[in-house]
């Protein structure tokens, strides 16, 4: 299984490949600013029962990024 990371993925077109990604065999990894769209998100992959990994992260805050 390959692993993608896939930026601004939790709403418009970013989701949308979440989306078409989640109907084939990857493990898709996202983050967001916003903790309700990562809950979102992953809502929507775990009722898909889609291999993932989810979090909050703002990488324009560089004292966030370790």
């Amino acid at each position: 299984m390959k692993t993608v990371l896939i930026t601004g993925s939790t709403k418009g077109i970013g989701f949308e490949i979440i989306k078409i990604l989640s109907e084939k065999d990857f493990r898709i990894v996202f983050f967001s600013r916003n903790l309700a769209n990562v809950k979102k998100v992953k809502k929507y992959l775990r009722a898909r029962n889609v291999s993932h990994y989810g979090d909050v992260l703002d990488a324009t805050n560089f004292d966030a990024v370790d």
